[in-house]
């Protein structure tokens, strides 16, 4: 056996005097074979579009990037000319992204940095919990014909409605007993001592309570339905009466693909939601939630000025909370002198683990509070703090859950974080830039006279400088089709409801005349280059 190792150890032995550059040459040929396909560079399963340094692009960010927030004019449409301006904006956020980072001064303070680091933390950990959304909810759904025939024969419908609603389970329970005797108008007129009942068209398309939206359309409904008591929030319940409808059939074969996705889309979340909340309500099973009364509200009347507006502002705001729902307040709370004594005091405890004011203040900086209804009332606002904190609080057990998985290294949640990571980088990064050139606020200057005397050239430079460096598959890019409606993505009920970060604003520049093509033979071509240059 020994005899049989020798020739094999000095083989190992020659091939290290072997010429350096060919030995990278084999490499890079293992990962081009590895990493790309037919149509360019792949990361994992994602689709790569470009590649800067060590940073990427795939092309659902390009996508996400361009339609999931509102683009400047300059670069608004689908032809090729605003594409080029989309991609170069965007490589350029990473460029920039890079020359921070080896900006040592800058990027020491840029990591020093608790706030902006507990945001990027926040926004893995917000990643992570969806994760496991997706793996302990959507991807334990199944479907059946009934269902999916039910809700796609009333999706289309258009309900002419009679309603009204009312407070209090007593008179839930009185209205049950009344609706045997008497007529829908009637007990409203019982209750509200009001002749005509007031009345509403109610479309799928209608911002409503889930609730409600499930009651009207999880089948199709008859003329005369009276439905209800239906309880819509805590002591809140509402009764509907069908007054009629018109049905807006689907017509064409794409009408009726797309009414069918739609279908079991709506389907399968609301089955992932309730399968997901038993999963939660595993991980939560034996935890006691019990605040420190006195701390409590002592941090509650402090951040009373963040979330509690003035009445007066806010009651046109807020008309109809059966068939509307306003987002929550996202607001972090700063820190100030009148604090300093409550601290280090207890706030909350979950068996025998306890959060402090800090270390709470600290996990709301990961998760902003998220409120479940908007607080039109003083009188709600202790109540619905309580229940945001209890909110926060399992998802800490949640995102604990989610670690222990390993998500944190899973590869959607890595770009995901990356993203955001290079977004907010690049802008701290060229926030400084800008200061140094400007003595004024330069929030109050014109965005194009900046872009175009200041950052276009700027921008321009680093293109020349990193241009080894780029790699950008052209035919993918060429495939692309962008819509040119404007749009604003957000996800509700969340602690970062915006999915990504604003369009960079960075440079106007229609030209891809820097980097290289995506494909082995040019990327090898290149190495040669450098190497040849002593690169």
């Amino acid at each position: 056996m020994r005899m049989t190792l020798y020739p094999v150890i000095f083989k190992t032995y020659k091939c290290r005097k072997l010429n350096s550059i060919f030995v990278c040459i084999l490499l890079m040929i293992f990962i081009l074979y590895s990493n790309c396909g037919r149509k360019g560079f792949y990361g994992g399963d994602v689709k790569i579009l470009a590649k800067i340094g060590n940073k990427t692009i795939s092309v659902g960010e390009f996508y996400q990037r361009s339609e999931f927030t509102i683009r400047p004019k300059y670069c608004r449409l689908n032809n090729n000319v605003h594409k080029k301006i989309i991609l170069n904006s965007l490589i350029a956020e990473k460029l920039l992204a890079i020359e921070a980072e080896k900006n040592k001064d800058f990027y020491s303070n840029f990591k020093k940095s608790e706030s902006i680091q507990n945001y990027i933390v926040g926004r893995k950990e917000q990643a992570m919990r969806q994760l496991l959304f997706r793996k302990e909810g959507i991807d334990k759904v199944t479907l059946n014909e009934e269902e999916i025939r039910d809700l796609y024969n009333s999706i289309g419908r258009t309900y002419e409605i009679e309603y009204f609603y009312f407070r209090g389970d007593s008179i839930a329970k009185n209205i049950i007993s009344e609706m045997e005797n008497f007529s829908f108008e009637e007990v409203y007129k019982k209750i509200w001592g009001k002749e005509k009942v007031p009345t509403k068209d109610v479309s799928w398309k209608t911002m409503m309570n889930p609730v409600v939206r499930e009651a009207l359309f999880s089948k199709p409904l008859e003329k005369g339905k009276v439905l209800g008591p239906i309880r819509y929030s805590p002591n809140e319940y509402l009764m509907m009466k069908i007054l009629g409808w018109e049905d807006k059939i689907a017509v064409s074969k794409q009408e009726q693909l797309q009414r069918m996705e739609m279908v079991k889309d709506e389907l399968k979340r609301k089955k992932a939601i309730r399968i997901y909340d038993q999963f939660v309500l595993k991980i939560m099973k034996g935890k006691r939630l019990d605040f420190y009364k006195d701390t409590f509200y002592s941090l509650a009347d402090y951040l009373k000025k963040i979330y509690l507006k003035n009445p007066d502002e806010t009651k046109e705001l807020f008309k109809d909370s059966l068939f509307g729902q306003e987002v929550s307040s996202y607001d972090s709370c700063c820190l100030n002198n009148k604090l300093e004594e409550l601290l280090d005091k207890p706030l909350l405890k979950v068996n025998d683990r306890i959060w402090t004011v800090r270390s709470f203040l600290k996990d709301m900086q990961r998760h902003p509070l998220v409120f479940r209804k908007k607080i039109r009332r003083e009188s709600e606002y202790y109540e619905q703090l309580k229940l945001a904190m209890v909110d926060l609080v399992r998802d800490v057990y949640l995102t604990e859950e989610a670690y222990k998985r390993g998500y944190d290294k899973d590869l959607s949640v890595r770009r995901h974080t990356a993203m955001w990571y290079d977004a907010l980088l690049s802008q701290y990064y060229l926030d400084c830039y800008l200061k140094s050139k400007f003595n004024c606020n330069i929030d109050s200057l014109n965005t194009i006279s900046i872009i175009e005397k200041y950052l276009n050239p700027y921008i321009d430079k680093l293109q020349r400088k990193y241009s080894d460096f780029i790699w950008i598959d052209v035919d993918e890019f060429n495939r692309i089709k962008l819509t040119r409606i404007d749009m604003f993505v957000f996800q509700r009920k969340q602690p970062f409801p915006d999915i990504v970060p604003n369009f960079p604003q960075l440079t106007t520049d229609t030209r891809l005349d820097y980097g290289n093509p995506m494909n082995s033979y040019s990327f090898l071509n290149n190495l040669f280059r450098r190497f040849s240059k002593g690169k």
